[in-house]
């Protein structure tokens, strides 16, 4: 295991609290955002007004995709008509980024990748060698099992960077802690 593929780039509280401008300055032109507890929990199927909005404004500037490990029914019903979606991504592997490399038109390069897990949004987007953002998870309690198995898995990966990284761990990794 490569350990510094699973440290992020950057925290932020929220896909609200980014500074996108300060991303579209360094050459990023598309954003790829997780779905599930990034910008809606489980338990919600579609987005809010708020959120509709939120992407509608950042579409004027970036070319934006969801993309998420979720299938296809509920990707489909919260995306469609709003943004650009690849459902069944299998995160951390590269198969679903390339779709949305694609779909884009852009180099991976050029993507800065939001989510809020390490086991499937850092480290995927460290496969691809692409920019990332960390977010805190909406709801945890609503987490599906594959989620939870991530999330303990998660627990030890820190552990580790905050051994062999520890300014990482100070800069990105202990404030997303210190939220739970």
């Amino acid at each position: 295991m490569k350990l510094s593929q699973y440290i992020p780039q950057s925290y932020s509280l929220t896909i609200y609290d980014i500074d996108y401008q300060k991303y579209l300055q360094q050459g990023i032109k598309a954003l790829f955002f997780d779905l599930d507890n990034t910008i809606i929990d489980y338990d919600q199927t579609s987005f809010t007004p708020e959120i509709v909005e939120f992407i509608k404004n950042l579409q004027q500037t970036f070319k934006v995709v969801v993309v998420s490990n979720s299938r296809y029914p509920r990707v489909s019903k919260a995306c469609a008509g709003i943004v650009d979606y690849v459902p069944s991504a299998l995160k951390p592997l590269k198969k679903g980024y390339k779709k949305a490399l694609k779909i884009a038109g852009v180099n991976a390069s050029e993507v800065l990748v939001i989510g809020d897990q390490i086991m499937t949004d850092i480290k995927g987007s460290a496969n691809m060698a692409m920019s990332n953002v960390l977010v805190q998870p909406i709801a945890t309690k609503t987490e599906k099992i594959w989620t939870l198995y991530n999330r303990r898995r998660e627990k030890k990966i820190i552990e580790q960077i905050k051994l062999n990284y520890p300014e990482s761990y100070q800069k990105v990794m202990l404030p997303y802690e210190s939220r739970k």
